[in-house]
Order: structure tokens, then C-alpha cells, then sequence
């Protein structure tokens, strides 16, 4: 068999392969993440009991997404593709008077299969990912 031969079989393998482990890792609703073809989004509510604005300032290793103000209730929010190992992440620090938090927000080993919009409530004892806009589930203390 011819050295061309085997390089075909070859590639024809390693595709099927791709295509397999691509098949078995979707996320929740379906959609495949594994081959970066979905952007995930990310959205920070303001969620603060006190109802006082909220400083918030994200950031990767490769972008910085500036310094928004948000009012009660509003929300800021970005896409972006998860790298091919699901190393992508972003870290956010909150400011309101008298105090200031950081969290990393997006960590693509935790968050890749769980959504592909992230919803996040930003209050003052701890970071809760949403369900909806207003109904909150896993909650996290701040990074210390």
C-alpha cells in the first residue's frame, strides 16, 4: 500500500475522532461548544441589596472590557469564544461605597458546559449565577 494510502486513513482517523469528541461534549441546551463555533456571553446584573451603583471592571488575559457603572438592576455584558482547551477566563472587580470584590466570573473549565449565556447577581455577601435574570441558583463567596 502506498505511503498516500496511509496518510488518508490517517486524517480520515483523527477526523472521526474530532467529530466524536466533539458529538459527546455539548453543553447543557445542546449546542456544541467543543469546536469553538458557539460564543458564549456573559451577563453581570446588579443585584445589591442596598441598591447603590455598581463599579465593575472585567478583564482577561488578552482584553480588558473598561470600567462600566451599572444602577440597580442594570447589567453589563460581552461574548466571546472559549479557547480550544477551556482555559478562557475573565475576572471582574466590584466597587460600591465602602467596599471592593473581585471574582473570576467566567473560568472555562467550571462554566463551558453549564451555559452558553452566563447570567451572574452581583451582591454584597457573595456572586450567585442566575437561572433567569432574577432567580438565583449556585451562589460563591469573592475570591480573597
Amino acid at each position: 500500500m502506498s505511503r498516500r494510502f496511509h496518510k488518508n486513513i490517517g486524517l480520515l482517523i483523527l477526523s472521526a475522532a474530532v467529530m466524536m469528541l466533539a458529538s459527546s461534549s455539548s453543553k447543557s441546551n445542546g449546542v456544541d461548544g467543543f469546536l469553538m463555533l458557539v460564543k458564549t456571553q456573559v451577563k453581570v446584573f446588579n443585584h445589591l441589596q442596598t441598591h447603590k451603583d455598581l463599579m465593575i471592571h472585567c478583564r482577561s488575559q488578552d482584553d480588558d472590557l473598561l470600567v462600566h457603572r451599572l444602577r440597580y438592576g442594570e447589567h453589563f455584558e460581552w461574548s466571546f469564544r472559549v479557547n480550544f482547551f477551556a482555559r478562557t477566563q475573565y475576572y471582574c472587580s466590584f466597587e460600591w461605597p465602602g467596599a471592593t470584590r473581585w471574582f473570576d466570573i467566567y473560568i472555562g473549565w467550571r462554566d463551558d458546559k453549564l451555559c452558553d449565556t452566563c447570567l451572574w447577581g452581583i451582591k454584597e455577601d457573595r456572586v450567585c449565577m442566575l437561572n433567569t435574570t432574577d432567580y438565583i441558583g449556585n451562589c460563591f463567596e469573592y475570591n480573597k
